[in-house]
Order: structure tokens, then C-alpha cells, then sequence
């Protein structure tokens, strides 16, 4: 038998939930997010290579390394890359 239950607190007289660091951020910054979304891309596309990095990272998840049996073959096969070209 385990000795937690699921979705039952360890310390259910521990901390609440929204008081930490974290949160107070979060409701400080929460009405000029819109801002500096459109500060990082500006940023990003005038060349700030830090702006670029925190959004890729927010937005293209990273790749993990899978143990599969997938031969390379197989993955030339499967992947297709399309760049989407505008005039």
C-alpha cells in the first residue's frame, strides 16, 4: 500500500497555494504582459539574440532524445520539412 493517496496532500497545512515568489510576479506583470511580448519580439527581430532565445523557448518545445528502434532510413522516410514562402 502507498503511503500517499492520490490527490491528497503530504501537508495539507503547508503553505497556500498562490503566496509564493511566483505568484506575486505574476499579478505584478500580469497587465503589461501584451507589452513586453511585443518588447521581446521587437527585441528579437532587431537582432538581440536573448530576446530570440526566450521565445523560442517558450514556444518550440525541446526535443528529447527517444529510445527507439526508428533507423535512420526510416526517419528520412517519416520527416517532411515544408518552408512556407511568402511573395
Amino acid at each position: 500500500m502507498s503511503k500517499f493517496l492520490p490527490d491528497q496532500s503530504g501537508n495539507p497545512n503547508g503553505r497556500p497555494k498562490g503566496t509564493g515568489t511566483i505568484a506575486k510576479l505574476r499579478e505584478a506583470i500580469q497587465d503589461e504582459i501584451p507589452e513586453i511580448i511585443d518588447a521581446l519580439v521587437a527585441a528579437a527581430k532587431s537582432g538581440d539574440v536573448s530576446a530570440a532565445k526566450i521565445l523560442i523557448n517558450k514556444v518550440i518545445p525541446t526535443l528529447r532524445p527517444s529510445h527507439s528502434s526508428v533507423s535512420e532510413d526510416d526517419i528520412e522516410k517519416m520527416v517532411t520539412i515544408t518552408w512556407k514562402t511568402t511573395d
